[in-house]
C-alpha cells in the first residue's frame, strides 16, 4: 500500500525570504523524513502588488490544503 504524503505550509514574505535558505532546505530535509512535503509559499507563486486578494486567496487555499 503506497503511504500518500502530507503537506506542511511555510509562509514568508518575499524580502525575507534570501535571508533564510538553509534554515528553509533544513526543515524540508527534516520534513521530507517524515514523508511531509513543505510548500514556501513565495517560491511557488508570485504576484504583482495590485494582486493582494488574489494572492490572500490562493494563500488560504494551500493552508487549508496542507495537513
Amino acid at each position: 500500500m503506497k503511504k500518500i504524503n502530507r503537506t506542511a505550509y511555510f509562509g514568508i514574505s518575499k524580502s525575507n525570504r534570501i535571508y533564510f535558505d538553509v534554515e528553509i532546505e533544513v526543515v524540508k530535509k527534516c520534513l521530507k523524513k517524515h514523508e511531509i512535503d513543505l510548500v514556501v509559499f513565495v517560491d511557488k507563486y508570485s504576484f504583482k502588488q495590485d494582486q493582494e486578494k488574489e494572492m490572500m486567496k490562493i494563500a488560504f487555499e494551500e493552508i487549508d490544503k496542507s495537513d
